[in-house]
């Protein structure tokens, strides 16, 4: 692992986390604007229920595509274990942030005024979270290669 490997490694690094976030946020609008609406039409559901659709649709498939991208890009590899693991990995990530993101609207009840932190976490946390496991599996490649 030289200077080059470093440095190479540090570009796939910064372009997984803003591929990752691009994808997150366009597979967010979709299931937004398209998924969403077809499931909410003439539809009276309990809370807990649609909180689970929320967080399923708007939650796990987003970061499901950011992260993938994201960790296909930091680790640089196709293989089958990389995939499914960053899958897992910024699936619940990206699950969890949606459902905090959920909660922390729920606990406000005149509506946030402005931007808040917590309202980014489902865009940024599953590119981090796959970027991050991609360049794990980037690095312990590389220190058995050249050591």
């Amino acid at each position: 692992m030289n200077f080059w490997w470093w440095l190479r490694t540090l570009v796939l690094f910064a372009f997984a986390i803003v591929l990752g976030v691009i994808v997150t946020y366009q597979a967010w609008c979709f299931t937004r604007n398209y998924v969403l609406p077809l499931v909410h039409v003439n539809w009276q559901a309990p809370v807990w229920y649609r909180w689970i659709v929320n967080v399923t649709t708007l939650g796990f498939i987003p970061s499901a595509a950011g992260g993938l991208v994201s960790t296909i890009l930091a680790s640089w590899s196709l293989l089958w274990r990389t995939l499914m693991l960053g899958l897992v990995i910024t699936t619940l990530t990206g699950g969890m942030a949606e459902s905090y993101m959920i909660w922390e609207l729920r606990r406000h009840p005149m509506g946030v005024q402005g931007f808040a932190w917590w309202m980014l976490l489902p865009l940024f946390l599953p590119a981090i979270s796959g970027t991050v496991f991609g360049f794990t599996v980037r690095y312990r490649k590389a220190k058995q290669r050249f050591v």
